[in-house]
């Protein structure tokens, strides 16, 4: 197994931090995807370092997300409005029949609003 260089480790982990897809920031860094894991699994430093340079990412793309959800910077977008309400607000904004982690919890997306019992003539419930 091929060293792994810190000029290989600081590619990977800018290329993270642009953009927090696992994969591409592997390419860059000249590692398969798996190689990348496999490094991360073996130094609890480089694993520090992935999970702060993952955090930036992910903020970088949900403050873009929140532009374009308000308009700031052009156009809105409903769909990145009820996203970001959805991932920040999960209790009042989740989607019916799913958890605030976005897990199935057996609900049903449909609830009845009153139940409307039909008796036929001459049937009475009161018995």
């Amino acid at each position: 197994m091929a060293d792994f260089t810190k000029q290989q480790r600081e590619l990977f982990l800018e290329a993270l931090r642009r953009s927090p897809n696992v994969s591409a920031a592997a390419r860059v860094a000249g590692l398969s995807r798996p190689r990348a894991y496999e490094l991360r699994s073996r130094d609890p430093e480089f694993a520090r370092l992935w999970q702060e340079a993952l955090d930036e990412g992910l903020d970088r793309v949900e403050e873009q997300l929140f532009h374009l959800a308000t308009g700031e910077q052009g156009s809105r977008s409903v769909s990145a409005a009820v996203f970001w309400l959805k991932a920040h607000r999960p209790a009042i904004y989740k989607d019916a029949g799913r958890g605030s982690d976005g897990s199935a919890t057996g609900e049903s997306p449909l609830q009845p609003i009153v139940t409307v019992t039909i008796e036929a003539p001459g049937e009475s419930s009161e018995s």
